[in-house]
């Protein structure tokens, strides 16, 4: 417990020139005994109404057993809500320190607003879950890999396509997987490229429309530095559109043929017709 004997030092030195809310606690009562310029425009009370109040008052889930916590130093940082004089919310983290002010054990609590920052993390986890829901999901195979071509990630439909469960991906390249060699180099030489590059890849293979036609995106993933650190390897089946492509292109033909045929077939009925009138002319 530290030791002050002078509230004017406290008040300049830890007060007046701290541009965050600061103030002293009484632990028998819990009523503020003194407060900051940051507190005051923060919270939106007078130093007045600030002092006629305890901490309870902005704080609705703390009760005095609670508070008593704080002043045994069982709690020194906690993260909680506090409510200003307009009726916001705003969570924050307290963190309570104890010392001795004229020899009356007192707890000063430095407050640090953190509500944008809960806000964002909120928003990252619901974007995440999001995220993570469209990809466990999707009949696309998404894989992630590090410079080291190892799974970074596999989605759960990653068995329907390579025969091997997702989880049992993670931290192998595909050579440690059992794929032939040859394809492996091809496959990681792409994914090289893209880490190399920084640049996306697309990658359309409709080489036998009988077997998996697929069409193969691999994404750069970067870190604050700009540097990739991941590559994202998006796989579509694209097989039935290249089959139906393909019995598409064959009607195609069958019915130029057909047009053809018909053409012809109508220029020899016509001269057929024309004929005879020309005879009967003459």
């Amino acid at each position: 417990m530290y030791k002050v004997s002078n509230h004017n030092s406290i008040q300049q030195v830890l007060f007046d020139f701290v541009p965050y809310p600061f103030w002293v606690l009484d632990t028998s009562t819990f009523k503020f005994l003194a407060v900051n310029k940051a507190a005051l425009n923060f919270y939106g009370y007078t130093e007045a109404e600030f002092l006629s109040m305890d901490v309870v008052k902005i704080c609705p889930s703390v009760n005095v057993e609670m508070a008593k916590t704080f002043a045994a130093g069982v709690q020194q940082k906690h993260i909680i809500n506090h409510l200003k004089m307009d009726g916001t919310l705003v969570t924050v983290e307290v963190s309570s320190v104890l010392f001795d002010f004229d020899g009356k054990p007192c707890l000063h609590q430095t407050i640090t607003d953190i509500s944008e920052l809960q806000q964002a993390n909120e928003k990252l986890r619901q974007s995440e879950a999001h995220f993570r829901s469209l990809v466990e999901n999707s009949d696309d195979m998404i894989m992630r890999f590090d410079r080291e071509f190892r799974h970074l990630y596999a989605n759960p439909v990653t068995q329907k396509y390579i025969g091997i469960k997702a989880e049992d991906t993670l931290g192998k390249n595909h050579i440690e997987l059992g794929f032939p060699k040859e394809q492996c180099d091809y496959w990681d030489g792409k994914i090289n490229e893209v880490f190399e590059t920084g640049r996306m890849m697309s990658i359309v293979s409709e080489e036998n429309p009988a077997n998996f036609c697929f069409h193969w995106d691999l994404i750069p993933e970067f870190d604050t530095q700009g540097n990739v650190v991941s590559v994202l390897s998006v796989t579509r089946d694209i097989t039935e559109f290249v089959k139906a492509k393909s019995e598409l292109a064959v009607k195609e033909k069958q019915l130029k043929e057909a047009n053809d045929t018909q053409e012809k077939l109508q220029a020899i009925f016509s001269k057929d017709i024309r004929w005879p009138l020309i005879k009967s002319k003459a």
